[in-house]
């Protein structure tokens, strides 16, 4: 696991701590202010999804 997907992955759980529910995606996460849109994608460019509250790089 990368550092941006451990990062986002810290910021999924705080979002479902504070929210009451999982985000429904990675721009979820941007809107509310919880990651930067610059950490919607890894490193190299990889975009960054969530599915069921976990997430990965496509």
């Amino acid at each position: 696991m990368t550092f941006t997907v451990s990062l986002v992955q810290g910021q999924v759980e705080l979002y479902e701590l504070e929210e009451g529910s999982k985000p429904g995606s990675i721009q979820a996460l941007v809107n509310n202010d919880y990651i930067t849109g610059d950490q919607k994608e890894c490193s190299n460019g990889t975009p960054l999804s969530i599915s069921n509250g976990t997430v990965s790089a496509d």
